[in-house]
C-alpha cells in the first residue's frame, strides 16, 4: 500500500463522481453500485486520515494532521463512500461539533500530488500518487484498483505523463503497471568514521538559525536540482511542513533539529540537516545522530559535512536514509566495514503517456528503437524512439498492440519504468530475462538509456 503518513486535504467542491467503468489496469473488475467517489470536502478531512490511519495501523496525531494538511491540496483528494453505511464519528471530533459532510461511510482514500520531477536531462509534470487505503471491512472488492484507475485518469486528463508512488508492498503496484525506478539506501555508520579525500576550497562549516537555513538551502537545492534525476521542486510549504520539521509523521516526538551550512568563502555550497535521539541515554552509551537531508554542490562540499557529523561528540552512530544506492559516500569511507547499509524500494513509476515521456528526458547516444510495450492497454502498444546526437529524443506510437518486429525489444510497461531514470541497466534486466530482443539493439539501448547520476527519491510522500 502506498505510504499514506503525508496526505492530507482541506476544502474542495465535492463533486460527485461515479466510480468509472473504464479502468485500465489490468484484470477483472468488480462493479459496484454501492459506491460512488467524491473529491474530499473540509468537514471529512479527519474521516479522511482516519482510514488512512485504520487501513495502515498508524495514529496520525493532531499536529501531523493539521501541518501535513498544507502539503496536499483538497481538490486532488478522492474518497469512496459505501451509501449502504452511515459515517462514523471521528474519535478526534468534539462531540459538539456537527459534521457537514457527506452521510455515508467513507471506505478508500487516495491523493494527487503535482510533482516537477527531475528525469535525466530535463523535467515532467508527474502525478505523485499518495494516501492509498483501504478500510479492512471493504478489501477484496476491486475499491483499490478502481481508485487508483480513478487518480490516474484524473492525472491524465491534467496532462500529467506519469505517476509516482512508495509503495510499502511493492508487488501490488507492479500489475498496475509502475515499476521501481530508484533504490534507496540507508546507513548505519559508526561514529567517528574516516573518510578519503581532500578537501577542494575546504568548506568551513557553521551552524545557523531556521530562517537562515531555510533561504539558503532552498536556493542552493532549487540550483542543483536537474543534477538529481528522482527529485522534484519543493514549495515553501514542503520545506517548512515537510522538511524543516524534527518528525514530521510523529516518529521522533521531542528531537530538536539542528541547521549547518557549508561554506566556501562567502558561497553556500551545502548543508546539514539532523537531529539527535529525543530520549536521553544512559551515561555511558553514546547517542544516535539521525540526518535528515544532506546535500552539497560537489563532493567535497558533501564529504566535509559527512566529516562534521562523524565527529560529533557523544555520538556513537549516524543514520542516513533515503541515500542514493550505490552511495559515493561509501568509496570515500577509509573502512566501509563501518558502514552498515540496507537497500530498499524506493520511488516506483508508472507511464501515462509514454510518448511525451520518452520524449521528455536526454539520452547518453544516438540512434533508433522500436519497443513493443506490454502491459495495461492505456499505455501497451508498439513505439519508435528517435534519438539525435545532442542526446534529444522523438517517441511516437506506432500501434496500439505490441507487435514485435526483428529489430525491435519487447518488455513489459512496469520493466521501462524502471529503466527510465537511468538507475537500472537494460542489460542487466536482459540477463533476467526481463527484457527480450537482439543482441545489438539491447546493447544500444543499454548505452542510450544510461545516466551519469544515479537517481535519488529525498522525499517520501
Amino acid at each position: 500500500m502506498a505510504q499514506h503518513l503525508h496526505n492530507l486535504g482541506r476544502q474542495s467542491q465535492g463533486t460527485v463522481v461515479h466510480v468509472p467503468d473504464n479502468i485500465e489496469l489490468g484484470g477483472e473488475v468488480t462493479k459496484h453500485t454501492n459506491y460512488v467517489v467524491e473529491q474530499l470536502v473540509a468537514d471529512a478531512f479527519d474521516a479522511f486520515v482516519d482510514v488512512m490511519d485504520i487501513s495502515c495501523l498508524e495514529d496520525t496525531q493532531t499536529s501531523c494532521r493539521t501541518r501535513l494538511a498544507r502539503v496536499l491540496r483538497s481538490d486532488r483528494c478522492f474518497c469512496v463512500y459505501d451509501t449502504r453505511l452511515p459515517h462514523v464519528t471521528n474519535q478526534n471530533q468534539p462531540e459538539t461539533e456537527v459534521f457537514k459532510g457527506p452521510c455515508h461511510q467513507m471506505v478508500a482514500t487516495l491523493g494527487l500530488y503535482d510533482l516537477d520531477m527531475v528525469v535525466p536531462g530535463g523535467r515532467i509534470e508527474m502525478a505523485g500518487v499518495t494516501a492509498v487505503s483501504v478500510r479492512p471491512t471493504h478489501r477484496r472488492r476491486g475499491l483499490l484498483r478502481q481508485m487508483l484507475s480513478h487518480g490516474l485518469q484524473n492525472a491524465r486528463a491534467r496532462g500529467q505523463t506519469m505517476a509516482a508512488l512508495w509503495a510499502t508492498e511493492p508487488t501490488i503496484y507492479r500489475r498496475f503497471g509502475f515499476g521501481s525506478a530508484v533504490k534507496v539506501a540507508t546507513h548505519q555508520i559508526t561514529a567517528c568514521l574516516e573518510f578519503l579525500g581532500p578537501c577542494l576550497g575546504d568548506p568551513m562549516i557553521v551552524m545557523v538559525d531556521r530562517a537562515t537555513f531555510l533561504d539558503s538551502a532552498r536556493a542552493l537545492y532549487d540550483r542543483n536540482l536537474d543534477k538529481r534525476p528522482g527529485v522534484f521542486r519543493r514549495s515553501t510549504d514542503w520545506w517548512e511542513a515537510r522538511q524543516l520539521v524534527a518528525s514530521p509523521f510523529g516518529s521522533f516526538p521531542g528531537a530538536c533539529l539542528r541547521y549547518a551550512l557549508a561554506l566556501r568563502g562567502e558561497e553556500v555550497v551545502g548543508y546539514l540537516l539532523f537531529h539527535t535521539n529525543s530520549e536521553k541515554q544512559d551515561s555511558n552509551d553514546g547517542g544516535v545522530l539521525f540526518i535528515r537531508e544532506i546535500f552539497g554542490t560537489d563532493v567535497a562540499a558533501e564529504l566535509e559535512l559527512w566529516r562534521f557529523a562523524a565527529n560529533h561528540d557523544l555520538v556513537s552512530t549516524l543514520r542516513a536514509p533515503f541515500r542514493p544506492y550505490p552511495d559515493p559516500i561509501i568509496a570515500l569511507a577509509r573502512d566501509s566495514r563501518m558502514i552498515k547499509t540496507t537497500v530498499s524500494e524506493g520511488l516506483h513509476l508508472r507511464f501515462l503517456d509514454v510518448a511525451n515521456a520518452l520524449s521528455a528526458r536526454r539520452y547518453a547516444i544516438s540512434g533508433k528503437i522500436d519497443i513493443a510495450l506490454e502491459g495495461p492497454d492505456d499505455v501497451a502498444g508498439l513505439y519508435c524512439i528517435f534519438v539525435t546526437s545532442d542526446g534529444r529524443a522523438q517517441c511516437r506510437r506506432v500501434a496500439k498492440q505490441p507487435i514485435a518486429t526483428d529489430s525491435s525489444v519487447r518488455l513489459h510497461a512496469s520493466t521501462l519504468a524502471e529503466v527510465f531514470f537511468g538507475g537500472h541497466r537494460v542489460s542487466y534486466l536482459a540477463r533476467a530475462g526481463q527484457i527480450e530482443g537482439p543482441t545489438d539493439v539491447i546493447d544500444r539501448m543499454d548505452l542510450m538509456f544510461l545516466h551519469r547520476n544515479t537517481p535519488v527519491s529525498l522525499d517520501i510522500f
